[in-house]
């Protein structure tokens, strides 16, 4: 997937790093909306959930999804876990959304950080890590599925 934008070089996207609770996940659950957009999203770019299982139910709730689900290692701050994460998929070639004071490194670092305001709050920190913040997991997708929406938000 590319991006291109005015005032910026063109992304070369190849993966997509979702924070599960709260972000992908509201009240442990994800929506059907969102289900059918990861769905689509598998089609064009490698789709990963980090996930801490907060609610024991990130596998059940991902199981049938085109994703693949990375916990994260107990006994590490999640900041830097997921950091690591986003490392080792390639930070300058993924997309990473989330919402949390965990996310800040993997939103400041990730080609693009989305931060998503969603039903369960957005921390302050990431959505000042994040270029792009949007008001749910849904729209988030949608951006990212039809990235010339992108195109007025990147634009210098």
């Amino acid at each position: 997937m590319r991006i291109e934008s005015g005032g910026r070089d063109p992304l070369e996207i190849q993966n997509l790093l979702v924070d599960f609770n709260g972000t992908l996940a509201q009240g442990g659950r994800i929506g059907e909306e969102a289900r059918a957009l990861v769905e689509k999203l598998a089609g064009m770019v490698k789709v990963c959930v980090a996930s801490a299982d907060t609610r024991g139910n990130a596998a059940a709730e991902c199981a049938g999804l085109p994703v693949e689900l990375l916990e994260l290692p107990a006994g590490m701050p999640q900041d830097r876990a997921k950091l690591q994460l986003l490392e080792k998929l390639g930070a300058g070639s993924t997309i990473a959304l989330g919402n949390g004071r965990n996310d800040t490194l993997m939103l400041a670092r990730a080609a693009l950080g989305v931060c998503v305001l969603g039903s369960e709050g957005a921390h302050k920190m990431a959505i000042g890590a994040a270029e792009v913040v949007v008001s749910s997991i849904e729209d988030a997708l949608k951006l990212v599925a039809q990235p010339l929406r992108l195109i007025a938000t990147l634009r210098n």
